[in-house]
């Protein structure tokens, strides 16, 4: 705004009427840079458009269970922290005690707001991998009131499948997370990774050189508007290798962002994972997805 206002004083004074169409020129082009800055919706150049439902369930603002932060007595909630994960300079490695620690100085919610009156408390997570990788270890271990919750579960990776078939509390998925219900295209890495427009992903050298099979997907947005009210408590985990980019923007659009009660995102950036998919999205992009779902009131963390 400040660089636009100087070049309106500057070209538009007397004698530079010849410059006009330059600075009409300049200032569309600031403006657009502003803009594509601003617009954390905007996914992936990978990513598909998307159909907007508005969830007519998810537009209350008299509800218990919502807009915890842009209430007049907002819930306490950590501040975010504005530095990626740390990693070693001399052995390249993540460091998982500074990383342990920031997990530790999280809040949550369920321990803040009295739960208790919700007809319905639920964990859903999406890229379940095997039980203990979150269910297990975070969830019921160290998640406050976690047995009074029902459990959902999404994973693309057959190889967990077997890891639920004993475990009938929990109903699991074998889809994609998405923002339709039209399949998915995967890459069969070690870390299964969405890949949205295949055409463009293997022309621009993102797919790792993996092998792409078609899973069957779920419209999420869709799903938590059939599923839940806004007086229910809804607890997700999202890890779903860089389709954050396109679910988020999707859910908000929607409205069923509201639905959600605590949010915890694992934000996929390059030199996090490593997944070729995520070759141009680094750290500040995450960041400013954080800063916005705050802004919208959202209760969201980071998810490691």
């Amino acid at each position: 705004e400040y660089m636009g206002h100087f070049l309106s004083v500057y070209f538009f004074s007397p004698g530079n009427d010849l410059f006009m169409l330059a600075f009409l020129v300049i200032q569309f082009a600031f403006l657009h840079f502003a803009d594509a800055r601003r617009n954390v919706s905007r996914g992936p150049r990978s990513s598909e458009p998307f159909e907007v439902r508005v969830c007519a369930a998810a537009q209350r603002r008299d509800c218990t269970f919502c807009h915890y932060l842009n209430r007049s007595n907002a819930v306490e909630i950590e501040p975010l922290v504005t530095r990626p994960w740390p990693i070693n300079r001399r052995t390249k490695l993540f460091e998982f005690d500074k990383i342990k620690r920031r997990k530790r100085s999280q809040t949550r919610l369920a321990s803040l707001v009295p739960i208790s009156r919700a007809p319905r408390r639920v964990y859903l997570d999406f890229g379940a991998r095997d039980f203990n990788s979150s269910i297990g270890d975070f969830f019921l271990g160290r998640y406050p009131h976690a047995a009074t919750f029902e459990i959902k579960a999404w994973e693309v990776d057959k190889r967990f499948a077997q890891d639920y078939q004993d475990r009938p509390e929990i109903e699991f998925f074998t889809k994609a997370v998405w923002h339709s219900d039209d399949g998915l295209q995967i890459a069969a890495s070690e870390m299964a990774f969405p890949v949205a427009n295949p055409a463009y992903a293997k022309s621009h050298g993102l797919t790792g050189g993996w092998k792409l099979h078609t899973m069957p997907s779920m419209d999420i947005s869709r799903y938590l508007c059939d599923t839940f009210t806004m007086d229910d408590f809804v607890v997700v985990k999202m890890d779903i290798e860089g389709a954050e980019f396109s679910i988020i923007p999707k859910l908000i659009a929607d409205g069923t962002i509201n639905l959600i009660d605590e949010l915890f995102v694992e934000c996929h950036y390059f030199e996090g994972c490593f997944l070729p998919i995520m070759k141009n999205v680094h750290w500040p992009r995450c960041l400013e997805l954080f800063r916005d779902l705050r802004r919208r009131g959202i209760y969201v963390h980071e998810w490691f």
